[in-house]
């Protein structure tokens, strides 16, 4: 079976993945308010497991936000290139 893509899936591709970046991004200030705010429900070691939760989940956010957009930005860089071969295979008369 064989299977093609178009520059044009490949660019929305693209597109959708450094959206997500952006979207997985914004979450991380969020998670990182709610380890300073741990303080006012929890207290002892509750309140250091607790802000390290919020804490590792904003550093996965930002991790997960930096991959994507790395992928995005590998994404777009294909889609560049295979808009190239495609000229070359299917030249425009």
């Amino acid at each position: 079976m064989r299977f093609g893509v178009t520059t044009g899936e490949l660019t929305i591709s693209a597109s959708a993945l450094r959206a997500d970046a952006d979207g997985v991004a914004a979450s991380g200030e969020p998670l990182s308010v709610a380890a300073e705010s741990a303080g006012e429900w929890a207290c002892g070691r509750a309140l250091r497991a607790a802000q390290a939760f919020f804490d590792t989940l904003a550093r996965a956010a930002q991790d997960a936000a930096v991959g994507l957009r790395e992928l995005g930005e590998r994404a777009a860089v294909g889609a560049d290139e295979y808009q190239g071969v495609e000229g070359r295979l299917f030249p425009e008369r």
